[in-house]
Order: C-alpha cells, then structure tokens, then sequence
C-alpha cells in the first residue's frame, strides 16, 4: 500500500489511476479544442490555485496545466466557478448554450474516456479477491472522491446547476432532450462511483458502519438525481437508473401507475438475490394493498408466507391459501388468545381456528381431541358473555378478560349460582391457573363467608340444620353437590379453609360451633364427591 494525498492506494491502482487521467487529459485536449475560451479561462484559474514554484520560465500555461497530470480534474471544479460566475451576468440562453451544455459535454467526455481505460483493464485493477483480500480499507476511486474539488463534489453539484438553471431556462423540446441526455449520463457516473466504495466497506467487518452509511449516502443521492426524471415524464431515463442502481421504491411505483404487472414479475426473477419481494410486500402492506399478497404466483407463496410470519394477521390467510390448515389454526389460536381488547374479535379468531383445525382433522384422518384447547378458551368467553347479564359492575364488558378477573367478579354478590360458575371457570382454567389452584378454590368459599360475615360470627352450637342450610356457603355447597361432579375435586380440605385467614379470626363468638358445622357441611360433599 502506498500513501496519494490523503488515501492509501495498492500500488497497481496508483499505476491504473495514473493511465486513467492520461486518457482522460487526452479526451480533455480534445474538448479544449471544441470549447477554447470556456477551457482555457478554466485551465488559467485552475493555474492559479496551485503551487508552480520551479516551473520553468516562458511556458504557456497548457504546457503547465498538462504537464502535472495528477491534478488535472482540479479543472472541473475551477469550471463550474467559472460558470457561477458568469451566470450572474449572462442571459438564461447564453447561460444554457455557452456553459451549461457544454460542461455537461466536457465532464461526459472526461469521465467516459477515464472509465473506458478502467474497464479495460478490470482483469487487473479489479480481480474478484481485490477486497477480500488486497484492500482491506474502504476504496474510493478518484473519479468517486468528495473532496472539494473532488468529482463526485462536482457532479452533484452541477446536476443540481443543471436541472434548476438549465431546464428552467428553456421550453425546446429538443434542448430538454439533450439536457436529459446528459444529465442521465452523468448520474450514472456518479452512482456507480459508489458502487466500489460501498462493496469494499461491505467485505470488512469493520467497516460496517461505515458501509452502512455509505448505502444511506447512496441512497439519498438516488433519489435526488433520479427524482428530475420522474418530474418532468422522463420515465424510461427513471426506470432505467433505478434498476440499474437499486431503486427499488421507484421501480415498484412505476410498474404500479402504469399497470406493469409483468414488469414487477420480471423484477421479482431478476432481483430475488437483493429482496425485492419482501420489499414488494412491505410496499402492499404500507399501501393498504394487502389483497395484492394473496394474489401472487403459486411459485411465490412460500416467500409471502416467509414474509408474512412476522405478520401474523395476515400470515394465517397464507397459510389457508396454501392449504397449510393446523399451521393456519396455531396461528389463529395464538391471536385469539393475544387479543385482550376486544372480545367479539377474540371469539372470532377462536371460531377461525376451530375451523381450520378441523380442516386440518379432516385431510389427515385425525381424531378431535386436538379441538380441546380451543373448545375452552370458547367456554370461558360463554361464561363472560353470560355474566353480562349477571354482574352489575361489569364496566367493559367488551374487553377479554382473564379467568381469575372473572372469578374475582363473579364472588362480589351474594347469588349462589355466581360462586358455582366461578368454581366451572376455575375447572376449565386450571391450566392457565396452576400456580393458584389450590388458594383459589379456598378465596372462593371465603368470600361466601365473608358476604354473611356478621352471620357466621354468631353461630353456635344450638343452630338448626335448616338455619345453617340457608347460609350462602352452604348453598354454593349444595349447589356444588347437584352439579357435575367432576367440579367436587376442587373443593380445598376443610383443615385449609378453617386455617384461612376469615375463618381463624378470633372475633367468631363460638369457634368450635363454626369448625362443626364447616367440617358437616365438608363430610357430606364429601360424600357425595365419592358416591
């Protein structure tokens, strides 16, 4: 590696560079002789602003200027100050025909020759490891640098110049065309001086960032130079520069306002490598097109579904469409069960499942017991639509909720068919609930102690069975008892429910007549459980 100016070059790209502002000073002699007056008040300014201690006396100031051959592309720089300048006093007509045009002539020819060397010596300059292994820092070529004078500084600005001082100052038909002419050229130039630069910061762990950035660059660049096309109808010159640098965004709108369906097709092939389809989708998406996903080639279904897992509201559509039905069911169930805003889509969702499990049942000969899980999330939203109808306080009803909010909910009142359903809820919920199986069932009976509290601090030994009977806890009891008698095997120990907190309470009048009664009451559900 060797140091030029302020970048570190290999040696052989010193050299390829060297023979490339040869060539270009070559085709720059030639323009001189095309355009003598703009060139030589350029190449005399560009003179200026250098150091020529030791130059030999009496030489012109073209022998001077091309004799230092490694600072020849200062002269674009100068020409564009040349060209600001002047148009300050210069007509819009003078302005576009005596340097607009033939700048844009100058920078076209120069850079065309520049390249036209590179290329033919890319076996050389640029071999397949030349990042991997040669240039292990970011290159930037000479005809891509941002310096002051650099020529990228250059062709952004006289881009720019172009489209606000030269398009502006003619309605000829034909100007415009050869203004867009060139102004195609020269963003081509100056994209794909980017494209070097961005590959030798991505082959470098390090230099990810900085490779990051330089796509960010590229990007705004793009848009900028491409967006003068897409304003003035030029849409071959835009399609051409977008596919040819990544546009994908340009692309994809063009194909849209100008029905190119097979276009996009042909963009999906050409740039599968490079993620155009997920970038189609998004674009679907963000548009409010989403019907466009589902309506794509069967050869690109397993790319919408790739796409679509991390969209899952839509993924399980795929999936249908794929005939992917227990893949279309798990999804839906997952959804279902994450909705907590509204319960008429939560139930919708469980219904959707359902189905497309038993589609799923059906194509595979499998037997219903996989229906189990859905089939009880489906009876605690029964039991939450019928509680609308019971609890007074129930504020948002339309909002899910969860298995022991419900159970909290229905033990506020003092109806014994409101603590049986909290213990069928706590039954389906026993999953979902594990961790509070056995202090639940306990809560439950307390509250119907605690409802009558004043009640049950009075007993005494000399209480009738009739008047025992007729408390709340002893109805949910009974109730209990007259159910299905799977829900008995909830019931907690009468030793944990006399060791609770409502019932140790030192303010009963006669605890032992509250443990009897309690421990009757639990010996014959008890009993009943058995038989």
């Amino acid at each position: 590696m060797v140091d030029n100016g302020d970048r570190q070059m290999s040696t052989i790209h010193l050299i390829g560079e060297h023979d490339e502002k040869l060539v270009a000073a070559e085709a720059l002699l030639t323009m001189n002789l095309k355009y003598p007056e703009l060139l030589d008040a350029s190449i005399q300014r560009s003179l200026r602003s250098r150091s020529e201690a030791g130059s030999p006396p009496n030489t012109s100031h073209h022998h001077r200027f091309y004799s230092k051959v490694t600072d020849i592309d200062h002269v674009l720089s100068a020409l564009l100050e040349y060209e600001a300048e002047r148009s300050s006093v210069s007509s819009p007509e003078d302005l576009l025909e005596h340097f607009i045009l033939p700048i844009n002539d100058i920078l076209q020819t120069y850079l065309n020759a520049a390249l036209r060397s590179r290329h033919s010596k890319l076996a050389i300059l640029y071999p397949k490891d030349l990042f991997s292994r040669i240039i292990t820092n970011e290159y930037q070529p000479w005809t891509a640098l941002s310096s002051v004078n650099g020529i990228r500084t250059v062709l952004l600005k006289h881009i720019g110049f172009t489209v606000d001082r030269g398009l502006a100052s003619t309605a000829s038909t034909e100007s415009q065309q050869v203004l867009f002419g060139q102004l195609f050229h020269l963003a081509d130039f100056l994209l794909d001086g980017y494209l070097p630069q961005l590959e030798s910061a991505r082959s470098h762990s390090h230099l990810s960032k900085r490779a990051a950035a330089i796509q960010q660059e590229l990007e705004a660049v793009r848009h900028d130079v491409i967006q003068p096309f897409l304003d003035h109808g030029e849409l071959d010159r835009a399609r051409q520069l977008a596919e040819r640098y990544g546009d994908f965004s340009t692309m994809v709108n063009l194909c849209h306002n100008q029905q190119g369906d097979d276009r996009l097709q042909s963009y999906i092939s050409r740039f599968s490598d490079r993620g155009f389809s997920e970038f189609l989708f998004k674009w679907y998406l963000d548009k409010g097109q989403r019907d466009m996903l589902f309506k794509q080639h069967k050869s690109l279904h397993p790319k919408v579904a790739a796409f679509l897992q991390d969209h899952p509201t839509l993924g399980w559509m795929q999936s249908v469409q794929m005939g992917r039905y227990d893949e279309a069911s798990t999804t839906l169930e997952m959804l279902a069960i994450n909705e907590k805003a509204n319960l008429d889509r939560r139930k919708s969702l469980f219904s959707l499942a359902k189905l497309s499990k038993l589609a799923h049942l059906a194509d595979y000969n499998i037997a219903d017991d996989q229906l189990s899980g859905i089939g009880i999330w489906q009876e605690l939203i029964l039991h939450q639509e019928d509680m609308k109808h019971k609890c007074d306080n129930m504020e948002s009803f339309s909002v899910p909720m969860e298995p022991k909010a419900m159970i909290e909910l229905l033990v506020q009142d003092n109806v014994a068919d409101n603590f049986v359903q909290a213990f069928q809820i706590l039954d389906l919920a026993k999953d979902q609930l594990s961790d509070e199986i056995q202090s639940l069932p306990v809560f439950i009976l307390c509250q119907a102690i605690a409802r009558e509290y004043d009640r049950w601090l009075a007993v005494t030994e000399d209480e009738t069975q009739d008047s025992i009977a007729s408390t709340l806890f002893c109805r949910v009891i009974i109730k209990l008892m007259n159910s299905r008698a799977h829900i008995l095997h909830l019931l907690p120990w009468d030793t944990d429910l006399l060791c609770s907190e409502v019932l140790s309470n030192d303010d009963f009048q006669n605890p032992d007549a509250v443990r009897f009664w309690i421990n009757a009451i639990f010996q014959k559900a008890n009993g009943a459980a058995v038989a």
